[in-house]
C-alpha cells in the first residue's frame, strides 16, 4: 500500500496521523521512539523499492548479509536474492533467534531487544571484518 499512487495523502486517513507500538520492555520504552507520524514510512518505502530495483552484480566490494530468515518486518527472501546477485564476495550470517530475543526477528542484536544475540553478532561481524 505504501507505494500506491497518492498513498502519502490517503493512507494517513485510513491508518491515522501517527503510528504507535507497545514497547517490549522498559528499556525500549525509554530509548526507542514508539510513536511517529504515519507519513514517516514513505521515504523508507521509497528507499526499499529503489534498493530492490538495483543490479548488484557489478558491485565488487565484499558484503556481510546478517539477517534472520524468519524476519516478520522485511522479506528475508529479498535479502537472500540480493545477496545472491552481489558481484563481490558475500558472507551470510543467519542467526537463530530464541526466547528473550525480538519476537519479530527483525532486531537481531542489541541489549534492549535481542540481548541473546549481541555477543554472537559482534563476533560474526569482527570475524568477517578480520577476513577482509
Amino acid at each position: 500500500m505504501l507505494t500506491l499512487p497518492a498513498a502519502r495523502y490517503w493512507l494517513p486517513l485510513l491508518v491515522g496521523k501517527t503510528r504507535s507500538f507497545e514497547p517490549l520492555n522498559d528499556a525500549q520504552a525509554l530509548h526507542w521512539t514508539t510513536t511517529y507520524p504515519s507519513t514517516a514510512v514513505f521515504p523508507m518505502a521509497a528507499s526499499v523499492n529503489a534498493a530492490i530495483a538495483l543490479d548488484y552484480s557489478d558491485v565488487k566490494i565484499p558484503a556481510l548479509f546478517h539477517y534472520a530468515k524468519g524476519d516478520k518486518v522485511v522479506r528475508s527472501d529479498v535479502t537472500q536474492r540480493i545477496a545472491a546477485q552481489w558481484g563481490g564476495d558475500v558472507t551470510t550470517v543467519r542467526p537463530e533467534l530464541g526466547a528473550g530475543d525480538d519476537p519479530s526477528q527483525h532486531v537481531i542484536a542489541g541489549d534492549i531487544i535481542s540481548p541473546g544475540q549481541t555477543a554472537r553478532s559482534v563476533a560474526a561481524i569482527l570475524e568477517w571484518y578480520g577476513e577482509l
